[in-house]
């Protein structure tokens, strides 16, 4: 006698990390690796899981060597998607009797201010294959940058009269397309005679650092670079003495918002972009 069992039930798979956000902007240290699972209704097993990345525009796909090596192809040397196996969440790699119920995709070179599509999809014993999940998204690992064009660098100026105080700041790699300013943009002013700081209306002592002492400013969003514009009023002058010298400080953040907003790219509020006296 002879038994087999018949199994045309597919297995099913999903992405569990990360998850999908609405723009799903993907910071630098939230895509260590793509996670998900697998269940098998047929009860044949799952014999493997395989993964198709490439760049958006399809110019690049992902190529693995070995389960801690890879490199990206161009549409020229990889001209269709290319399928790479994923490892068992348990026994990793090539461990022994791997299950897949939970699997990974790891060791991968991601290139900034790239968007991606991720293919996904198992195989089980029987030859069944899963549907294909899918996610898309946008990777950015750089800081945004932000510049003090007015009053230049170590100016002295005979009159109290420095206003406005303007810059520009943008969000951008040196390829590719990152994902874009954000609105939330600060500057802080600090006069070195006390080291007190300028709230927008007063000087005023801080036990905090640069952040809580700063301002918002009105910053265009996305890409391309921004101007920005703070007006200074009489007051910012009232109380002085015969001189004075101010530092100034600004900083930007991008869109950045998986798994979070806390995720996003901040540049550093610590950094003097201009001194003036």
């Amino acid at each position: 006698v002879r038994y087999f069992r018949y199994n045309k039930l597919p297995p099913t798979i999903a992405i569990v990390t990360p998850i999908t956000t609405t723009p799903n902007n993907i910071g630098g240290g939230a895509l260590v690796t793509i996670t998900g699972g697998t269940t098998d209704p047929g009860g044949s097993g799952i014999n493997h899981v395989e993964y198709s990345l490439k760049f958006a525009d399809s110019s690049s796909r992902w190529v693995t060597y070995t389960s801690t090596a890879g490199a990206w192809k161009t549409a020229a040397q990889q001209p269709t998607d290319y399928w790479n196996y994923a490892c068992d969440g348990t026994v990793g790699c090539f461990g022994g009797s791997p299950t897949w119920l939970v699997w990974q995709s790891s060791n991968i070179a991601w290139v900034d201010g790239t968007n991606y599509t991720f293919d996904v999809r198992a195989f089980d014993a029987a030859g069944n294959v899963s549907n294909t999940g899918s996610i898309s998204f946008n990777y950015d690992a750089t800081k945004p940058t932000s510049f003090v064009t007015s009053p230049a660098n170590q100016q002295a100026y005979i009159t109290r009269g420095v206003s406005p105080i303007t810059g520009t700041a943008v969000d951008e790699v040196s390829t590719g397309t990152p994902s874009g300013l954000s609105a939330d943009f600060r500057v802080g002013i600090k006069r070195l005679s006390d080291n007190y700081w300028w709230d927008g209306s007063t000087w005023t002592v801080t036990t905090g650092g640069v952040y809580e002492s700063s301002i918002a400013v009105a910053l265009g969003t996305g890409l391309g670079t921004k101007n920005w514009s703070l007006t200074l009023p009489t007051t910012f002058y009232d109380l002085l003495g015969a001189t004075d010298t101010f530092k100034i400080y600004s900083w930007a953040k991008d869109l950045v918002n998986n798994p979070s907003s806390a995720a996003l790219n901040m540049e550093s509020s610590t950094t003097v972009k201009a001194v003036f006296s």
